[in-house]
């Protein structure tokens, strides 16, 4: 899972941008150019139940709150699981794609 603190209104975006990055990660660990190339057998969501978020506070991700966000003070966090490749090809630098991609996505989400 990646988590993005920010703060509130200058990042755009955060949940579409951070799914960008967590797609961009797979296909890195994949080492394929294409995100229809991977096969659901061959990723699993590693993620607990509930993260805890303030103390006393758990936050879930479900299907309904795929992308959890929550605030505490000036700042926002955004929550984005991540699919693990059950034998990935590459592994260095994926946590940097998912900021990277992210990154770009908020600057150009047309590309």
């Amino acid at each position: 899972m990646e988590v993005l603190p920010h703060a509130r209104k200058l990042f755009c975006n955060p949940e579409a941008s951070l799914a960008r990055g967590a797609v961009v990660a797979t296909i890195q660990a994949a080492s394929v150019s294409d995100v229809s190339q991977i096969s659901g057998s061959d990723i699993s969501m590693l993620l607990p139940e509930s993260v805890v978020v303030a103390p006393g506070e758990r936050m879930r991700v479900t299907t309904e709150n795929p992308i959890p966000t929550w605030s505490v003070g000036k700042f926002k966090y955004t929550l984005t699981p991540v699919f693990v490749h059950k034998k990935p090809k590459n592994t260095v630098g994926l946590g940097d794609n998912i900021s990277a991609a992210a990154l770009a996505f908020c600057l150009n989400p047309k590309a």
